[in-house]
C-alpha cells in the first residue's frame, strides 16, 4: 500500500472519530499532574523514562532483536517527557511516522504473503 492510502485511511478514522465524539480538546496530561517532572509523567502513565526507553531501544537493537514495539515506545516516552509544547509536538509527528512505517512494514508483509501463494 501507499504512504497516500495509509493517510487516506488515518483521515477516514478520524473523520469517524469526530462523528461519534465531537472535536475533542483534552489536555496533554491529566490536570492532577500541574507540574511534575518528566520523570512523574512517564510513571504516571506506567511509560518508561525516556532514558530508559531509549536504553531499552538500544539494547534491543544490539542483541538484534529490535521490533517496532520497542521503537514506537521509545518515541511516545520522548513525547510525554517533553515539557515544550512545541518540540512535544515534534515527538508526536515522530510518533506518526513510526507508526505509518510499522503499517507499510504489515502491509509489505502481508503483500508478500499474497505473493507466496499465488500460483507460478
Amino acid at each position: 500500500m501507499s504512504k497516500q492510502l495509509i493517510f487516506d485511511q488515518v483521515s477516514e478514522e478520524l473523520d469517524r472519530q469526530l462523528v461519534k465524539w465531537g472535536v475533542q480538546d483534552h489536555p496533554c496530561f491529566d490536570p492532577l499532574l500541574t507540574s511534575p517532572t518528566a520523570v512523574k509523567r512517564n510513571v504516571w502513565y506506567e511509560m518508561p523514562t525516556e532514558e530508559r526507553a531509549k536504553f531499552l531501544c538500544q539494547l534491543a537493537e544490539k542483541k538484534g532483536n529490535l521490533s517496532w514495539t520497542h521503537i514506537l515506545v521509545e518515541e511516545v516516552a520522548e513525547a510525554i517527557a517533553e515539557p515544550d509544547e512545541s518540540k512535544r509536538r515534534v515527538e508526536l509527528i515522530q510518533c506518526i511516522a513510526v507508526l505509518v512505517s510499522w503499517i507499510e512494514s504489515i502491509d509489505r508483509r502481508l503483500d508478500k504473503q499474497v505473493d507466496d501463494t499465488l500460483p507460478i
